[in-house]
C-alpha cells in the first residue's frame, strides 16, 4: 500500500513508492547502461584460474589489486580451461572469441592434475602463464601416482624458478612465470593500459568497463570520486563528501577510430570534435559531473577534420592542460550540419589547432557574468499527504530545513 515499503538500499521497486511517477528517466538509464554492457564481448587482458576450493565466487573488479588500474581481468572455472581454452597468437582465447594476454593461477600449493596437464598444452602452445610451483594434487583420486606425474610435469614448466633469482622459464613456445609483477608481465608482451586518465587532481577516481562489438569499441566510464584514507563502506555511507566535477584527459587503447559520447542519461549521442590520437592511443577530454557515467563509443569511420589542441592566452589548454575544474568545461565543442561552434566561458585569445595542420585564433570579449534570480517563490504539494498545497518562500532550500512537519518530512 502507499507509501510503500522502502528498504534502505533502494532495492523496492513497484509503483507504490513514492518515487514511482518520477522513477522513468531513472530506469532508463539502466535500460540503457544494461543495453550497451551486453554488446559484444568484454576487454579483459588477463584470465584467473580460481582454483578448486569450496566455497567459490566470483567477486568484485578490487578482487584482484595487483592488477594495475587501467586493466580488467575474467575469472575461469576448471570446466572453463579443461572444455574451452586453447592458444593462437600466443593468447588465451575461447571459442565466442574471448582472449587474455596472461593466465594467472590462484596462489595454491595444490592443484588439480587435468588442470595442470591442460596448462603444459596451453604454454607449450605459447600462452605465458603467472603462478607458483605446485607441491601436490588436490583429491585422492590419482594418489599418490599423480602426485609423481605432478612433479614430472612442474620440473618441465617451472625448472629453476625460485620466484626471487629465476623468474622466468621458457617451455615450448610459451613463458611459466613467478615473483614478477602481472603489470611487469604485460609490459615485457607490449600491453599497455586499456584506459588511463590524466587529472590536475590525485584524488580524481575513475573506473571504466571495455566491451568490443563487431568493429565498434564500448568504453563505460564512471566518475568515482573517492576521498583517500576511506573504505568502500564508508564512501557509500558517507553524506559529507562534496560533489566532484572533473576535467579529465582519457586515454584509450584504441587507434584509428572516432570517437562519440553516448549520455546514458539522456541517449543523447554526441559526435566528437575535439580529440588527437599518440601513440596508438585516442585522447579525449571528458567533463564529469559528480558520480556521472558516460559510454565513449568508437566507431569505424573515416577520419574527420578535427580539433587537436586548444592554447588559451598562451596556455595549452588540451592536450596537457585540465587544471580549471568546476561546473562547466573550460571549452565546450559542438558539431552539427551546419558546422562546429564551440563554448568559450573566460575570455582571452583561443588558439584552435586542427588536424589537417592548420590552426586558428578565435578572440573572445568579456563574457556575459551570472544574473541572480531574485523574488518569492511558489512551492507546490501534493495535499494527499498531509501538507499545505502550495507555500511562498524567498530562497529556495531543501523541505527537511522547514519548520512545518508536513513539509520536513514530506
Amino acid at each position: 500500500g502507499v507509501p510503500g515499503n522502502e528498504y534502505f538500499a533502494g532495492t523496492h521497486l513497484n509503483p507504490n513508492t513514492t518515487w514511482w511517477e518520477q522513477s522513468v528517466d531513472f530506469i532508463s538509464y539502466l535500460n540503457r547502461c544494461s543495453y550497451l554492457l551486453q554488446q559484444g564481448l568484454f576487454v579483459a587482458d588477463m584470465l584467473y584460474y580460481y582454483g578448486d576450493d569450496v566455497p567459490n565466487f566470483v567477486f568484485l573488479k578490487e578482487e584482484y589489486p595487483e592488477l594495475g588500474k587501467g586493466y580488467d581481468w575474467d575469472k575461469c572455472s576448471r570446466d572453463v580451461l579443461l572444455q574451452r581454452a586453447s592458444v593462437r597468437d600466443k593468447k588465451i582465447i575461447l571459442p565466442d572469441g574471448m582472449s587474455y594476454q596472461v593466465l594467472v593461477l590462484a596462489p595454491e600449493e595444490e592443484i588439480d592434475l587435468g588442470v595442470l596437464r591442460k596448462i603444459e598444452e596451453l604454454v607449450s602452445a605459447g600462452a605465458t602463464v603467472v603462478a607458483p610451483r605446485p607441491l601436490r594434487t588436490s583429491g585422492l583420486s590419482s594418489w599418490p601416482a599423480g602426485d609423481r606425474e605432478l612433479t614430472e610435469i612442474a620440473d618441465r614448466l617451472w625448472g629453476g624458478i625460485d620466484g626471487t633469482n629465476i623468474r622466468e622459464n621458457r617451455y615450448g613456445e610459451g613463458r611459466m612465470i613467478w615473483g614478477k609483477e602481472i603489470n611487469e608481465v604485460l609490459a615485457e608482451k607490449g600491453v599497455g593500459s586499456d584506459f588511463s586518465y590524466h587529472s590536475p587532481d590525485p584524488e580524481t577516481a575513475l573506473d571504466y568497463i571495455h566491451r568490443k562489438s563487431e568493429g565498434d569499441d564500448f568504453y563505460f566510464v564512471v566518475n568515482r570520486y573517492a576521498r583517500k584514507g576511506i573504505n568502500d563502506f564508508q564512501y557509500r555511507y558517507l553524506t559529507t563528501l562534496p560533489d566532484r566535477y572533473e576535467q579529465v584527459e582519457c586515454s584509450f587503447r584504441v587507434s584509428g577510430k572516432v570517437p562519440q559520447l553516448w549520455d546514458p542519461l539522456t541517449g543523447e549521442i554526441k559526435p566528437v570534435i575535439l580529440y588527437r590520437e599518440e601513440n596508438g592511443r585516442t585522447i579525449v577530454p571528458l567533463h564529469l559531473a559528480p558520480e556521472q557515467s558516460m559510454f565513449v563509443v568508437f566507431v569505424e569511420e573515416a577520419q574527420p577534420r578535427h580539433i587537436v589542441s586548444i592554447e588559451k592566452d598562451g596556455l595549452q589548454l588540451f592536450p596537457g592542460g585540465g587544471d580549471m575544474v568546476n561546473e562547466y568545461p573550460f571549452v565546450d565543442s559542438q558539431i552539427d550540419r551546419k558546422g562546429w561552434s564551440m563554448t568559450f566561458r573566460e575570455a582571452g585569445a583561443y588558439r584552435i589547432g586542427w588536424s589537417d595542420g592548420k590552426s586558428k585564433v578565435i578572440r573572445v570579449g568579456d563574457v556575459p557574468r551570472s544574473v541572480a534570480i531574485e523574488g518569492s517563490w511558489d512551492v507546490h504539494f501534493d495535499p494527499a499527504w498531509g501538507v499545505p498545497e502550495r507555500v511562498v518562500v524567498d530562497d529556495l532550500k531543501s523541505w527537511t530545513e522547514f519548520k512545518d512537519e508536513g513539509i520536513k518530512y514530506y
